[in-house]
């Protein structure tokens, strides 16, 4: 508490980052946010490993968060990890979903950082990190290519929007989130179908309205759930086109469009 204060006292434009702990609940987890909310820290570090259907299950954790706290929350390590289960692209798709809670939240949760990034192949600590090599080759794996995906269109406003989508499944199983980008004038879509079916998305139209004639669309499948590896495709189509979007079973799809006149 007490170099808190002599710094900020010293170096006002410095920020300032508290800790929670380990974990998203427990003993540690309330001391921390108790000192937050005592002394106004700026930044709280927040530590989320969980199994990959929490992620799905918790999206709505930020959305009741008391705005009115002065503190904001830093995503320090998270991703989806239980003990002695393997990165597969279902835990991608779990943290794709989560990824468009945490933009929809992003008044309050400043940053976010995927959590473990590097292991070796034959000397892994555990088996939940993001990239693994062996001494002359370098594996992504799905995880990977989902925070690079989100990180590449993190925009920096976040667009309220809604989505049809074609059939009754569980809400749960399907998001999105659209940010726009004041530095490109790009406005980007994401949405992940972790259903078992295709879907069928309708776009808001005043979302598309006024932009220019194309998009991009980068979709990410897999061969299986289960899998460690993922398969990237991009593809142009007009933006007329996105009135009615497919999305493929257990995918995680990014749109990306451009404003007609920033």
């Amino acid at each position: 508490m007490m170099i808190y204060k002599a710094v900020k006292q010293r170096y006002l434009h410095i920020t300032l980052i508290g800790t929670a702990g380990p974990d998203l609940r427990g003993r540690d987890f309330e001391a921390g946010w108790a000192l937050a909310d005592s002394m106004g820290i700026d930044i709280i570090d927040e530590h989320g490993y969980r199994p990959a259907r929490w992620f799905v299950e918790n999206t709505g954790r930020y959305d009741t968060y008391n705005r009115s706290r002065n503190t904001k929350i830093y995503l320090g390590e998270w991703g989806t990890s239980q003990w002695g289960a393997r990165m597969t692209f279902n835990g991608a798709l779990s943290e794709a979903i989560y990824v468009t809670s945490l933009e929809r939240n992003a008044d309050i949760v400043r940053m976010a950082s995927f959590a473990p990034m590097y292991a070796k192949e034959s000397q892994k600590r555990w088996v939940a990190d993001m990239i693994y090599f062996t001494n002359d080759t370098v594996m992504p794996t799905a995880s990977y290519q989902v925070q690079k995906m989100c990180g590449q269109t993190a925009g920096d406003t976040y667009i309220p929007s809604k989505l049809q989508i074609s059939s009754d499944v569980d809400t749960k199983d399907v998001a999105q989130s659209v940010v726009y980008d004041s530095n490109t004038h790009t406005y980007h879509l994401k949405l992940v179908n972790h259903t078992s079916q295709p879907l069928t998305a309708s776009i808001d139209e005043n979302l598309i309205a006024g932009v220019q004639s194309s998009a991009t669309i980068r979709t990410l499948t897999s061969t299986s759930l289960t899998s460690r590896d993922a398969t990237l495709t991009t593809h142009l189509v007009p933006t007329a086109s996105l009135h009615s979007t497919s999305l493929p079973l257990q995918s995680f799809t990014v749109i990306s469009f451009c404003a007609a006149s920033p």
